[in-house]
Parts: C-alpha cells; structure tokens; sequence
C-alpha cells in the first residue's frame, strides 16, 4: 500500500478504492489514496469516484472515503462531507465532523459554525468552536470581517479554555473594536492574564 500511494495514479484510483471498499486494510488503502491525492495538481477533479462510491461503503470504509475527500477538496467533495454529518451511524458522523473541522479551506467555516450552535454533546461543540476560531484566526478576511465572525462565536463560548481562545483570536485583530470586545474578560479572573496580553 505504501508503495501504492508513491507510484499510483489517477489511472489506479478506481482499484485503490476497490481495495479500501473490501475492508481489509482500510487504514492504509486510506494512505494510499490520500498520498495520490496529495501528489495530484488538480485533486478535486478526482473526488467524484470516492463520492460515488459513499453510498453503499460500509460505516469504516465511509469514514476513510469522507477523510480522502478532505484530501481531494472542491466543493463537490465538501457537499458530500457536510451530507454525511446527518448519517445515522455515529462512526461515519463524528468522522464528517472532524473532517469538516480539518478542512483546508474557508468553504466549510460557516457549516463548522452552524455545527457548533447545533451540536447535542460538549465534546463536538467544543471541537467545532475551538475550528472556527483557529480558521478566524488564520483566515485572510478583512479585520470587520474576522471581529464580527469573533462576535457569532461569542454567545457560544462558555468555558474559560474557550473564552481564552476567543480573547487570543480577538488579540491579534488590530482594531479598537477587539480591544473593547476584549475588556469585559480583564474583569474576570480565568481569562484576565490572557486578556491583558
């Protein structure tokens, strides 16, 4: 498989989901794929065997096909990611999830964030909240842009982990507004130290 993911190419992609569809080494052929695909020029031209292919894949095989999809990207890929955050096995669920949270681009921050305020448990909040804020923080967005994304992700921030991480996003905006949006957590001993810096 390792070799496979050196020397394979578009040509062999069909037999390499083949072999992750069988199941018997689905961690590899996973491997394998996504070493192709980071090889590609052009990936997302490649995401529409793997998206055929979602259908009728067992629950391990569409957990590795929805993370060669984040390899692939394009916004076909993205679709088919944020329908598989319905499924009804919770393996194949959590596996959108994290994909959607390590997607590449800024295409899936406003389903991680609609994520975030639909989540039903804390550990899938927090791992969408602490994705939005990490893309806030490295996104390419106007200052506006990025305070009034910070602002949607307030009324979502409840522990002092999460109020930290939103005090260091709002930080590094360089505008009085972030400055006034960071005050109100001086008054507060968790995040004081966070917010003075």
């Amino acid at each position: 498989f390792k070799r496979l993911g050196e020397l394979a190419t578009v040509k062999e992609l069909p037999s390499l989901l083949d072999l992750l569809e069988q199941g018997r080494d689905v961690d590899a052929a996973e491997e394998a794929i996504a070493a192709l695909g980071v090889r590609l020029e052009h990936p997302e031209e490649c995401a529409d065997p793997a998206i055929a292919r979602l259908g009728n894949a067992k629950p391990a095989s569409k957990a590795a096909l929805l993370r060669v999809l984040a390899v692939f990207g394009g916004d076909k890929a993205l679709a088919s990611v944020c329908r598989a955050v319905e499924d009804p096995n919770s393996d194949v669920r959590n596996a959108a999830v994290r994909v959607l949270c390590d997607w590449k681009s800024d295409a899936a921050a406003a389903e991680v964030l609609k994520l975030a305020k639909s989540a039903t448990s804390d550990t899938e909040k927090t791992l969408c909240l602490r994705s939005y804020l990490a893309w806030i923080r490295n996104s390419e967005q106007s200052m506006e842009k990025k305070l009034a994304a910070c602002r949607e992700a307030s009324s979502l921030v409840k522990s002092s982990d999460e109020q930290k991480l939103l005090v260091g996003v709002l930080g590094g905006i360089k505008c009085v507004e972030a400055i006034q949006a960071i005050l109100p957590y001086l008054e507060v001993e968790a995040t004081a130290e966070e917010a003075a810096l």
